[in-house]
């Protein structure tokens, strides 16, 4: 599958982690996404971003597709997010004009948004160094609401192969669903 990097020879890229001078090498360089999932709406938002000095901006080339989606095409939307991270993007303070994903959703208010879409945030794996021949790992991060009260969070963890990532956003979906419905 054109996403498996066994066969990619690592890059080496140096990171600096955790705000220390400690500079520990990788083979793959950082990449984010978010995807904003809605069963009300029955819609996935698959939401490139790029990275500005300091912060992370949303990119203007959403694929939106009807949920649910089949695991192997979920897996094929989050891998060619992934691809369209931009390293260095131009600063924006966010407005309701570059808040691509409220754009072009089905909500009509940012309030609606927050509270019909579960936000899930995937980036590569910075953490500890890789073993010989490791593929991609990426951390998935949720928040059952938007809400800064909530005290919890859903994390996972797995390898860009076949489609590990898409079956633990799946699984991060419907715990979050779970939860909001309790």
């Amino acid at each position: 599958m054109f996403w498996n990097k066994k066969n990619i020879k690592p890059v080496g890229e140096s990171v600096e982690t955790n705000g220390s001078s400690k500079v520990e090498h990788f083979p793959f360089i950082e990449r984010r996404c978010c995807l904003f999932i809605s069963s009300k709406f029955k819609e996935i938002l698959f939401v490139p971003v790029g990275k500005d000095k300091i912060s992370f901006n949303e990119l203007d080339s959403i694929i939106i597709k009807q949920w649910p989606l089949k695991i192997e095409e979920l897996q094929d939307c989050i891998q060619l997010t992934l691809d369209k991270f931009v390293q260095n993007v131009e600063d924006q303070p966010p407005t309701n004009e570059n808040w691509y994903s409220l754009k072009n959703s089905k909500a009509k208010t940012q309030q609606s948004f927050k509270i019909e879409y579960v936000q899930i945030e995937l980036k590569t794996d910075m953490e500890k160094e890789y073993g010989p021949k490791e593929v991609e790992r990426i951390l998935i991060n949720a928040g059952p609401f938007d809400n800064l009260k909530t005290r919890y969070k859903l994390i996972g963890k797995s390898h860009l192969i076949d489609t590990e990532v898409a079956e633990v956003v799946v699984e991060i979906f419907n715990a979050c669903e779970k939860i909001r419905t309790d």
